[in-house]
């Protein structure tokens, strides 16, 4: 990728001329490593955001719980993991546009070879199952509000549904896209129903870091009119 030479004037908080992308990558197809190589939806995005604005990147990798307070402290630029627009989070941070729709899965293991139809979970009593989701997310926030009993807060997901495997936890809460990539590679697990975000959702950056916003929101909508975001969500599958 070409280096650049760019006007610190148009991105407040970025070091020298390189952006600082801080991205979670466990979770599989919008961020995951293969082969020591970070691919995935999100990633393509950026790449190509870059590509238009002749930036250069520099990934910085972390748990999902870590994205915000990095960006807070301003040890990145841009936070490229795709993450729900809540009111807490609009507090602390600046979101893009939103450039895709999203909605979520519980998922059970499968008992008694059972296969159960796939319902709304709203119309599901969930009040006394122990959740795992993971931490920072606004999936551990929909299983705080489904149950009457702790949640268990997880690094990343991986590690949750081993934990659901092992017996450990009743069920775990995840995005409906990377649901069907871990379920495909898990068929012990099974989706229980679908809960529908009406939350937005994006790529965030810091309060106050207008110049950038503007410069991510532009490449996002012209990459959404030119049908360039919709190849890339082909590519991985997502719907």
């Amino acid at each position: 990728m070409k280096k650049i030479l760019f006007s610190l004037a148009l991105l407040t908080s970025m070091s020298a001329d390189i952006l600082r992308v801080a991205t979670a990558p466990n979770y599989p197809p919008y961020e995951y490593l293969e082969n020591n190589e970070l691919k995935g939806f999100d990633v393509d995005i950026i790449k190509e955001i870059a590509k238009r604005n002749n930036l250069e990147l520099e990934f910085k990798y972390m748990d999902f719980d870590g994205l915000i307070p990095s960006l807070k402290s301003n040890k990145v630029d841009l936070i490229g993991a795709i993450m729900k627009k809540t009111p807490a989070r609009a507090k602390a941070v600046e979101f893009t546009i939103n450039f895709k729709d999203s909605s979520n899965y519980f998922i059970k293991r499968i008992e008694n070879n059972e296969n159960q139809e796939i319902k709304n979970c709203k119309d599901l009593d969930f009040t006394n199952t122990l959740f795992g989701a993971e931490l920072g997310s606004v999936q551990y926030d929909i299983a705080k509000k489904s149950s009457q009993k702790e949640v268990k807060g997880f690094a990343n997901s991986s590690i949750s549904i081993l934990s659901l495997q092992s017996k450990k936890i009743d069920a775990i809460v995840l995005d409906k896209v990377a649901a069907v990539n871990f379920l495909n590679k898990n068929p012990d697990l099974q989706v229980v129903c679908e809960y529908k975000d009406e939350d937005s959702q994006g790529f965030a950056v810091n309060k106050g870091n207008t110049k950038l916003l503007e410069i991510i929101n532009k490449s996002l909508q012209e990459m959404l009119d030119d049908g360039t975001i919709n190849e890339i969500s082909k590519k991985y599958k997502i719907n």
